[in-house]
């Protein structure tokens, strides 16, 4: 085992995992007898993001195996899209399902963006692959930053921007005060 330490680069991930596993657990256990769509889309992508959070900070604290961070962080970054992916089925979940047809291309589209932006991280991660780097007994790890790798990200991060939007809209609809601070 190669535990030189955490690499600051990835404290809030290891923040985050607990945090993750309880939104997932909890969001699971409690939509499973309720009808509420927006808890399980959610509830699913945090189960992808905790995968991707798993993915992306426990080997590094094991290996500093360029290869096996590589393909480690490919992975990560699928789950994180798998994730993002459910936030952009919700958008069109809350959004569109009233008009069928366009409900349907959206979620066509959120498919092919989340293919597109897996491959563009296929692409980008081998091209620059994932390394640690230690300065000044900090422990770093490097992940590609492309600009291309960035605009695909930045698409599949503005999910959040439309479920979020999406939720404010409805406040003013929301009978009961609780359904007001979702």
């Amino acid at each position: 085992m190669n535990m030189q330490g955490i690499p600051l680069n990835l404290i809030h991930v290891y923040v985050g995992i607990p945090l993750f596993a309880y939104l997932a657990i909890h969001g699971l256990v409690f939509s499973k007898n309720r009808n509420n769509i927006a808890t399980r889309y959610i509830s699913i992508g945090a189960v992808f993001f905790l995968l991707a959070a798993l993915l992306y900070a426990i080997p590094v604290l094991f290996t500093h195996e360029s290869a096996t961070l590589t393909l480690t962080t490919i992975a990560g970054d699928t789950m994180q899209y798998a994730s993002l992916l459910c936030v952009w089925l919700l958008a069109a979940q809350l959004l569109l399902s009233r008009w069928k047809i366009a409900f349907v291309i959206a979620n066509i589209l959120a498919c092919t963006l989340t293919m597109a932006t897996i491959g563009v991280s296929i692409r980008e991660n081998l091209a620059a692959p994932a390394h640690v780097v230690i300065t000044d007994s900090t422990l770093q790890l490097e992940l590609v930053s492309s600009p291309s790798y960035n605009f695909w990200n930045g698409l599949m991060f503005m999910s959040l921007l439309v479920v979020g939007v999406s939720f404010l809209l409805q406040v003013p609809q929301a009978e009961r005060k609780s359904q007001k601070y979702r």
